[in-house]
């Protein structure tokens, strides 16, 4: 282990009487501190304006320049220097006088150790104090400014998203609408085909023709998927207090009206609420519900379950025992258009999470998948209170 470095403080000793100067530097070089004579005020200045002092001890009278004129020169290049004066029995109101000018505390001469060394011992904490201080202050300035420019980071960064949102919402609809109408035309026509020719068609055109109608139908939900997905970047976020089982209660309830004939056996923890935006919410949870409910399709004893880790828990999550998935892919769940299972298999576009995904993001919370390939999956999702605990925002 490396032996701490001991930084001493550095002392510079101003005295015009030569021996008394050795005197002191000698006593205290040996006392730990790192001592600098100066027989002249004149070059002792000069000392300061090239290097740096943590104290200065000064005679009171000398020939050229006066200790209170020295040590208001000192503190000009130097407003943190510590001074401290020396003088005799006789001129202790001047002393004093010293230290209405700015020095820090007298000695007496001829000077003890024991007298001094107390003296010395609070100027140099007052030195680290200041020093300190100063560096206190510089750290703050520095954290002022880097929170400034990083808040001026951030409202660039947020400017430039916004800008980028409203450009891909403005291109979805750009594409939206110059692939409609192809599209509608396509559809036109197929239907005049079905109208007018259908019977001089075989088996093998008909097949033919279905699969041009399939194509363009889900062709056309493909951008009705894609204008769902644009607009939810695009949507102000307002929350509420709403009652989350209620709500996925309801949205299972109509998935049940649409297929009477069905039986699917549900179990929903009561009484679990979030503070969210209800349309997004509501958006989020109908596709998390309808993704177990298509993939339960082929379950022998289809099951969907809603619940949360526990009581006060941010945590939810929408469990099926359907289809599942190969975990290695869990990542491309979340990805548009990217679907782990066949479409004449379960139908869709690959859309649906994406979405769900998006809208959890928007509410500061964060969307897991887990399962495996026969055996169901669950989905995890967390709805953290808002910073500012508001209801409702942007």
């Amino acid at each position: 282990m490396s032996t701490p470095l001991i930084i001493k403080p550095k002392l510079l000793i101003v005295d015009d009487e030569l021996v008394q100067m050795r005197a002191m530097c000698d006593t205290l070089d040996q006392q730990g501190y790192s001592v600098t004579g100066s027989t002249s005020p004149q070059q002792a200045l000069q000392l300061l304006r090239e290097e740096r002092f943590d104290l200065v001890i000064t005679d009171l009278t000398m020939p050229d320049m006066d200790g209170i004129a020295f040590l208001k020169a000192a503190r000009e290049m130097d407003p943190h220097l510590i001074g401290i004066v020396m003088t005799g029995h006789g001129s202790i109101d001047t002393a004093v006088a010293a230290m209405k000018a700015g020095a820090f505390d007298y000695i007496l001469k001829p000077f003890t150790l024991r007298l001094i060394r107390p003296v010395l011992d609070r100027a140099v904490s007052v030195r680290r104090l200041m020093k300190e201080n100063v560096q206190l202050r510089e750290t703050e300035e520095l954290i002022r400014n880097l929170n400034a420019r990083l808040e001026g980071l951030v409202e660039e960064r947020t400017r430039q998203l916004t800008d980028a949102n409203r450009e891909l919402e403005a291109f979805a609809h750009s594409i939206s609408h110059d692939l409609r109408g192809p599209l509608r035309a396509v559809n036109n026509f197929a239907n005049l085909l079905a109208e007018e020719y259908s019977e001089k068609l075989d088996d093998r055109a008909r097949g033919y023709f279905d699969r041009v109608l399939t194509s363009a139908n889900r062709m056309e939900q493909l951008i009705d998927d894609l204008m769902r997905l644009s607009r939810i970047n695009g949507a102000d976020l307002r929350r509420a207090d709403i009652d989350v089982s209620k709500m996925v209660a309801g949205i299972i309830a109509e998935f049940q009206a649409r297929e009477p004939d069905r039986h699917v056996d549900t179990a929903i923890r009561n009484g679990l609420h979030a503070k969210a935006d209800p349309q997004l919410l509501r958006i989020a949870l109908e596709n998390l519900v309808g993704n177990a409910w298509k993939f339960t399709r082929n379950a022998d004893s289809p099951k969907i379950e809603f619940g949360a880790a526990d009581t006060n828990s941010e945590l939810f999550y929408v469990r099926d025992n359907g289809a599942g998935f190969n975990a290695e892919h869990a990542k491309d769940l979340f990805v548009p258009f990217r679907r782990l299972h066949s479409a004449t298999e379960f139908p869709g576009s690959g859309i649906g999470l994406s979405i769900v995904h998006r809208i959890i993001r928007r509410h500061g919370g964060r969307l897991e998948a887990e399962g495996s390939p026969g055996h169901g999956a669950t989905f995890y999702f967390s709805i953290p209170e808002p910073a500012d605990n508001s209801l409702t925002g942007h």
